[in-house]
């Protein structure tokens, strides 16, 4: 049986925290279906990490190009 999880992070951003956070867990026929409420704490170490995680993924991105524009058909 498989699970979904939605994050819903509402107002905030990593430098002030989210302070009216939303995780809904629903299993795949929906019968349980559970909503929890929170908050998560400032954390700016996280833009960092993000930043580079996005450099690294359009890197990854345009080498893939370049190896589909290099083949021959």
């Amino acid at each position: 049986m498989s699970k979904l999880v939605i994050l819903n992070l509402g107002r905030g951003n990593l430098q002030e925290g989210f302070p009216f956070v939303t995780a809904q867990l629903q299993s795949e026929d929906n019968a349980q279906s559970r909503q929890y409420t929170g908050s998560l704490p400032q954390n700016p170490e996280l833009i960092d990490c993000y930043r580079r995680w996005q450099l690294l993924y359009e890197l990854l991105y345009q080498a893939r190009s370049l190896n589909v524009r290099g083949e021959k058909t």
